[in-house]
């Protein structure tokens, strides 16, 4: 592909006929394209300064020709063409273009697959990044604190200077802030600038694969030229990124470049570290955590074929690569791959099977707890399935065992008395334990003992979290904080109020004092912000500085943490009753990836689950090891086809929300009666979601389910049609979510 233009192209303000008629999105919530004229032909997928109103702004070209349904007397001139040639291909292009239809966006959305940097700014000259390395003789054990120190270990380490880019992907923001203090004490120099390409290693790391391994690569590789899709089964340890790499070099070796997608920037630095240290070639990251140039010079090397390989989160299904020979998905089950909070409501795992597909190429969904819908299609032979079943290295999956807590005579601050003496005898054996608890705060509600007060949310249907060490009360759905009252707000009783309930803060305080002789580390969301904290803590979790662990879901994530030998699982029973239909499929994946962090290494791991409800079937199947995921997709899979839910139906949500009670329900029932649902399409609601009120806005919303896509594909865009046609007030909002995750 040819690289884009610095150099802007004006065009006359008065073009003579005959004119060329441009079709362009712009940054609007209108259901539409624009038509402008010109005096030259532009090509999609190039910018362009377009009028509108009053204002100036920056847009992109969808189509271009000769004819146009507004009359050529209303049709404004464009004022420039910002790109000589197209910054998107006619196939990634196409690609956008499906997903703002099929998810029923604005065409405006497809703006926002650009970095923000081609979206606001006319130009963008290329950028030679400054260099840093140790200056001469200087002792890199010398910085003074964790910050400065980690950045005088990470340049002792490299063969060579290290650029911008290189320092934020590997420490995250923040490190330039101790560049001027080291510069004064004479422990870092500046070295010769260099481009923005991050520069591949010497001597790749070796990649000895295992039988099972081997077949997966060969697999994959002999499809390299062809669209197909594989699911990656393998169990947790099973070796699944080796599987990658190897699969990755041999499409490099055919000069193709690959799409890596990540669910979270939590995964995104010992991801990126493995596959720099393994490749013979540029590896570029895209995430929401770069600064905006950043993630404008690594959407330029992969545009303009120079990065062999992008690892990103669900946006960088649309970056632009132009030999683009494979996708992998990691982690494909993980609901961070749907966006549905603003903006386009896409999932990136499904958009980026179709632009697989139109341009030929196998795309790998690589998971130990593969989603139903994923299962459903290998298992119905649409996907070639690939299944890892035994741990890499010899090591062996943990025992699961169920805690009955009806058994148990008392909990000790959430943990069981068999728990306990488990995690003691495990740290007397010198290894490593996590508690798995996935609520974070002291106690997840206040209530006084004296009346009926508990600490809800003013502006949510929601309880208020106790954040001890605070002294607050936040609500984990709106962020709203109050003071944690002296009294009862309710009867003024001084002695009334409790928590109720354990949260991470609880359990860390009584794990402190049960075993103060362990260190302990806590993660989640109030401990752990940014990716610089998510590596130290990682860091110190596999150096076995920490003993004992507690987190939320972030301890599941992928973490390869050899010295945990036991894991305890602690209130779950909660998602087994969810009104959710996905509550039980993702509460076996979460029991599946925590367990999986025990036994990693030579010693074997155990799985405790603490549970008043032992003979569920959930619970049943997981401690069945490794077919026990399988066991509890069967039954689901079952109970989802009787229901007539993904993946043997499909659906669609809109949901209305203002601050006035009432208006969005009834703003639902006024569009119903203007609907006529085809055959095959069947409308439920509107009704108000489990939780009516959410940040201080009431919610409803109206369901559609249709056996088959087709029809329900058609029905969404007439749907949109008439909920933009009731022009609601300017204090309620809408939008429609197709293939929710969730009706909640």
């Amino acid at each position: 592909m040819a690289k884009p233009t610095q150099v802007s192209l004006p065009l006359d303000p008065a073009p003579a006929t005959p004119a060329w008629v441009v079709q362009v999105a712009l940054p609007v919530p209108v259901a539409s394209l624009f038509d402008y004229l010109s005096t030259c032909a532009i090509a999609p997928g190039c910018r362009v300064l377009a009028p509108f109103g009053r204002r100036q702004l920056i847009g992109l070209v969808v189509a271009c020709g000769r004819d146009s349904q507004v009359a050529a007397t209303r049709l404004k001139p464009l004022t420039e063409c910002l790109d000589t040639a197209p910054l998107l291909s006619p196939a990634t292009l196409a690609v956008v273009q499906w997903a703002t239809r099929y998810y029923a966006a604005p065409p405006g959305e497809m703006l926002a697959v650009l970095p923000k940097l081609l979206r606001t700014e006319r130009t963008v000259a290329p950028r030679v990044q400054p260099c840093w390395a140790l200056a001469p003789g200087a002792d890199p054990t010398a910085g003074r604190g964790r910050r400065q120190q980690q950045l005088l270990e990470l340049l002792a380490r490299a063969a060579q200077p290290l650029t911008a880019a290189d320092l934020t992907a590997q420490l995250g923001t923040g490190w330039q802030r101790c560049v001027p203090p080291l510069r004064a004490r004479g422990l870092l120099a500046p070295a010769p600038a260099a481009s923005a390409i991050p520069q591949p290693p010497a001597t790749p790391h070796p990649i000895h694969p295992e039988a099972q391994q081997q077949a997966a690569v060969a697999a994959i590789t002999a499809a390299l030229a062809r669209f197909q899709v594989f699911l990656l089964e393998g169990v947790t340890g099973s070796g699944k990124t080796e599987v990658y790499l190897l699969a990755v070099r041999a499409a490099l070796e055919r000069q193709l470049q690959v799409l890596v997608l990540v669910p979270e920037i939590a995964l995104t630095p010992q991801t990126v570290a493995r596959f720099r240290a393994a490749l013979a070639t540029p590896v570029v990251v895209l995430h929401s955590g770069l600064s905006d140039r950043e993630r404008l010079d690594s959407w330029l090397l992969a545009q303009r074929g120079q990065a062999g390989v992008v690892i990103g989160t669900r946006s960088a299904v649309f970056a632009e690569l132009p030999r683009l020979g494979l996708v992998i998905v990691d982690e494909e089950h993980d609901a961070s791959f749907k966006q549905d909070a603003v903006g386009m409501r896409y999932s990136a795992r499904d958009a980026v099977l179709v632009r697989a597909k139109q341009v030929g190429i196998p795309v790998v969904l690589g998971t130990a707890t593969p989603s139903l819908e994923s299962l459903h299609h290998a298992q119905s032979g649409h996907y070639h399935h690939l299944r890892l079943t035994e741990r890499a290295q010899g090591a062996r999956l943990p025992q699961v065992q169920l805690i009955d807590l009806n058994r148990e005579p008392r909990l000790d601050e959430g943990l069981s008395a068999t728990l306990i003496a488990a995690m003691r005898a495990c740290l007397q054996r010198d290894e490593q334990v996590v508690i798995f608890l996935n609520r974070r705060g002291f106690a997840p509600v206040v209530v006084c003992q004296d009346c009926v007060w508990s600490s809800g949310c003013p502006q949510c249907d929601a309880r208020m979290v106790w954040h001890k060490p605070h002294g607050e009360l936040r609500c984990h759905y709106c962020g709203h904080r109050e003071r944690h009252p002296p009294a009862c707000p309710a009867c003024q009783s001084p002695s009334g109020l409790r928590p109720a309930g354990e949260g991470t803060q609880r359990v860390e305080a009584r794990l402190r004092a049960l075993f103060p002789e362990y260190p302990l580390l806590r993660m989640d969301r109030d401990t752990i912000r940014g990716r610089v904290a998510l590596e130290a803590a990682v860091t110190e979790v596999r150096e076995q500085r920490a003993r004992i662990l507690v987190g939320t879901q972030m301890v599941a994530k992928g973490h390869d943490f050899h010295g945990v030998t036991l894991v305890g699982v602690l209130d779950i029973d909660g998602q087994l009753f969810s009104a959710d239909f996905r509550a039980v499929e993702r509460l076996g994946q979460t029991l599946t990836q925590v367990a999986g962090r025990a036994g990693r290494g030579a010693k074997p791991g155990q799985v405790l689950i603490q549970t008043r409800f032992p003979d569920h079937h959930a619970l049943q199947a997981v401690r069945q090891g490794e077919d026990g995921y399988r066991h509890l997709a069967a039954t689901e899979l079952q109970q989802r086809k009787a229901a007539g839910f993904p993946p043997f139906g499909f659906l669609a949500v809109a949901t209305a929300r203002s601050r006035q009670p009432g208006a969005a329900l009834a703003f639902l029932e006024q569009t119903r009666h203007q609907l006529a649902a085809p055959a095959g399409v069947e409308l439920h609601g509107p009704v108000p979601p489990a939780m009516e009120r959410l940040g201080g806005e009431y919610r409803a919303q109206l369901i559609a389910m249709a056996p088959e896509r087709t029809p329900l594909r058609h029905f969404v865009a007439t749907w949109s049609g008439v909920l933009a046609a009731q022009r609601p007030p300017l204090h309620l909002h809408w939008a429609i979510d197709v293939d929710p995750l969730t009706l909640n």
